[in-house]
């Protein structure tokens, strides 16, 4: 009985070491796991089945018609092409038998030059006469000759779709034209010289299956996807609405949510990437990280080892299905999404210590966790998308739980590891807040703790973006991904996607009207001015607040909700899940800073919506299944209006968190200015006209996607509204902040 005693007490005083020591061991069995499993999968997913040897002929055309001569010289991995004259198309035949193996993905490494700069197409057709044509085109990418050599291993052909032959005997081929940043061709003679290696066409299992006709979806479908609507919204307002006394009992239910969705759903463009990079590392004992992966390393090394568990069931002889045509297996799918519902709930776990650590009581915090918990968004990014934003946002309230406790330099170190590109925007002001708020030391000893800060961010984000590669002994793959991420050139993405705004930004809207259009570094441009001017004003507030003893940890909380704004209103082609990073320092001004203005958590949670009908996620994209979902407020191929109505719904809210950082007193009477100009329109309650103004956009924005409505009065009555949403919005918050004293 002593002896129990005693082991009990051990535990007691020890249990923080114990916890730690059980996640190391657990980390580290499945480290090892991964080492030794490492290519040993009996099973195999990708099948070439086409090569270099399958081209039959090659032909080059002048944009008048006129063949130009063309040299090659071709061995079993590698083709040049030297073309004389300079030539705007170049077709490559291969057999018909490569295509009718039905491949679904495209593997080569690719550079065309010639006199200057150009945009090319490299397109796949198909010999057939469905449409009318000789050829159907079966995928296509326009990129650009300056980002030199590429290397694609995932170009997604077919899309799901079956192309009969319809009687037309001819090769099938691949082409090299000259065309504008849109895709169209152009008479430009500019082609030259192209080089292709390790061109492969694969065969994926689990690919997407192209179907003849249409299939109704059943039943099973509707079931799933009701179930998907209740664990998104009405089950997360239920249990908001209860009063949480247990943190445990919190955590676990929201793990059993995410994972008992998990299986059932997929992001079929994300979740391919994630799946090659698993099964390519343990079918062949290669690593996709240097042909196949455009974000950092982070991410792809937590897929191989939360997936050496599943592979060794699967080496054991378990079996696993997958739901209608997703390109992953049920229970592969939730091996990868595990590390993120398991982010979701240390974040949480975070969000409540945060909490704790501001003085906020156990009912708030709790409070305050479940808000991020049971947000629809977060749910459906970590368990329905299965995107790695999830973990990201993980590191990076690590990162600020250790500044909460003045580890700045341990801060940093978690910003710089770099599981997505975001959280290094961070270290610089990490660095100006280590700086001034040790106004006792030396001027050099704070200027050395202010340069070591942000040595160790970025320091420790470029070794390990680079590292790898040079371990490899080639630089060209990284040079490619980083052109790509930050948007400078082509990158080795498509151009279209460089030169468009995405669906996730208000700018989609004004570009799809004709009357914008992205230019060449627009991120660049746009978001460094104003990231330089947030340092500015963040050196002047926080030096303020210090002077006036004022709370400091609002002024670091306000400005990285500002940066992360900035960055997701500027950025060209943005996707949704971005805006996820802010949600937990939204939660922390509304529960901690009295920033009690509940819009922009509503409007976090809303973005779900745009993809109410699940049918991706469910039955798998470019499948043609017949559904009847709310294709009003889906995704479209021009653009979300919903996403368009969110985005623009938060340059108010960015507004107004600058001026925060500049100055309260300004803010206060720009809103009264706001007030007051709503009241000379005869508006009294500032909410109601808010959500009136708000369903308009959402209105004109439906006519112009779905009603292909182009009418010249559309873009003043589409910026009026923005405008007076904005004013609307600013005139609450200053509401807000004249009641919040009296509170």
């Amino acid at each position: 009985m002593r002896r129990f005693f005693l082991a009990q007490f051990f535990l007691k005083e020890h249990k923080v070491a114990i916890y730690y020591l059980l996640v190391c061991i657990f980390l580290t069995s499945l480290v090892l796991g991964a080492i030794a499993l490492q290519g040993k999968s009996p099973m195999k997913t990708y099948h070439t089945v086409g090569t270099l040897s399958d081209i039959t002929r090659i032909e080059a055309y002048q944009s008048n018609g006129t063949l130009s001569s063309v040299q090659s010289n071709i061995t079993m991995d590698k083709l040049i092409l030297s073309v004389f004259p300079p030539a705007s198309k170049v077709y490559l035949y291969i057999q018909q038998m490569v295509l009718d193996s039905k491949p679904n993905v495209l593997s080569l490494t690719i550079s065309a030059t010639g006199k200057g700069d150009f945009i090319y197409r490299l397109s796949v057709g198909k010999a057939s006469f469905e449409n009318g044509f000789s050829y159907v085109m079966i995928g296509r990418w326009v990129l650009a000759s300056k980002s030199g050599t590429l290397t694609f291993t995932n170009l997604q052909i077919h899309r799901g779709l079956i192309v009969e032959r319809a009687g037309n005997p001819d090769d099938d081929y691949i082409a090299i034209a000259t065309t504008d940043s849109y895709g169209n061709l152009v008479n430009e003679n500019a082609i030259e010289l192209i080089e292709i290696e390790r061109l492969a066409f694969v065969k994926e299992e689990e690919g997407r299956e192209p179907h003849g006709q249409s299939i109704f979806l059943d039943f099973r479908f509707v079931l799933l996807s009701f179930n998907l609507f209740l664990i998104l919204y009405p089950l997360p307002l239920i249990l908001l609405k209860r009063k949480w006394s247990s943190l445990q009992l919190l955590l676990i239910l929201g793990f059993l949510l995410r994972i008992s969705i998990a299986p059932l759903t997929s992001h079929s463009f994300d979740i391919v990437g994630f799946k090659q990079a698993a099964r390519t590392f343990y079918e062949e004992g290669n690593l996709t990280l240097f042909t196949n992966w455009s974000s950092p390393p982070f991410w792809f090394f937590t897929i191989i080892v939360f997936y050496a568990p599943y592979m060794l069931l699967r080496i054991v002889g378990l079996p696993d299905t997958r739901v209608y045509s997703q390109p992953v297996l049920s229970m592969e799918v939730t091996f990868l999404k595990f590390p993120l519902i398991l982010s979701d709930i240390l974040s949480t776990y975070l969000i409540y210590k945060i909490c704790r650590k501001w003085n906020l009581d156990e009912g708030n915090s709790i409070k305050a966790a479940a808000v991020y918990l049971f947000n629809p968004f977060t749910i459906f990014i970590s368990s329905i998308w299965g995107m790695f934003d999830s973990l990201a946002i993980f590191f990076a309230l690590l990162g600020f739980y250790l500044f909460t406790h003045k580890k700045f330099c341990l801060s940093s170190l978690v910003w710089g590891l770099g599981v997505k590109w975001y959280s290094l925007g961070f270290v610089p002001f990490l660095s100006i807040y280590s700086y001034l708020q040790n106004r006792e030391e030396r001027l050099t000893r704070r200027l050395g703790k202010s340069v070591l800060i942000l040595f160790i961010g970025f320091g420790f984000f470029a070794f390990l973006m680079v590292f790898p590669h040079i371990l490899r002994g080639d630089l060209s793959y990284l040079k490619q991904m980083l052109e790509f991420r930050v948007r400078v050139g082509g990158g080795g993405g498509d151009v279209v996607g460089l030169t468009t705004f995405s669906e996730a930004t208000f700018l989609k809207a004004f570009e799809y009207l004709g009357y914008i259009r992205p230019i060449p570094n627009f991120f660049l441009l746009t978001f460094t001015p104003l990231y330089l001017i947030l340092l500015a004003l963040f050196f002047i507030s926080l030096r303020k607040s210090l002077l006036e003893k004022t709370d400091t940890l609002s002024t670091f909380n306000t400005v990285l909700i500002s940066v992360l704004l900035i960055f997701y209103l500027t950025f060209p082609q943005l996707t949704p899940q971005c805006i996820l990073w802010v949600l937990p320092h939204l939660i922390f001004g509304y529960f901690i800073f009295g920033q009690r203005n509940v819009i922009p958590l509503i409007l976090i949670s809303l973005i779900p919506i745009s993809y109410l009908d699940f049918s991706s996620f469910i039955v798998g994209f470019g499948v043609p299944y017949l559904t009847v979902p709310v294709q009003v407020l889906s995704p479209s191929p021009v653009y979300s209006p919903l996403n368009y109505v969110i985005s623009a719904s938060l340059i108010p809210i960015a507004f107004c968190f600058l001026l925060k950082l500049s100055s309260q007193k300004i803010l206060s009477r720009i809103s009264i200015l706001c007030k007051n100009l709503l009241s000379g329109l005869h508006i009294f309650d500032l909410r109601i006209f808010y959500v009136t103004v708000t369903a308009f956009m959402l209105l004109i924005t439906l006519l112009v996607n779905n009603m292909k409505i182009r009418s010249p009065f559309i873009l003043p009555i589409l910026i009026l509204t923005t405008l007076l949403q904005s004013i609307a919005f600013v005139a609450i918050e200053g509401e807000r902040m004249r009641k919040q004293p009296k509170s």
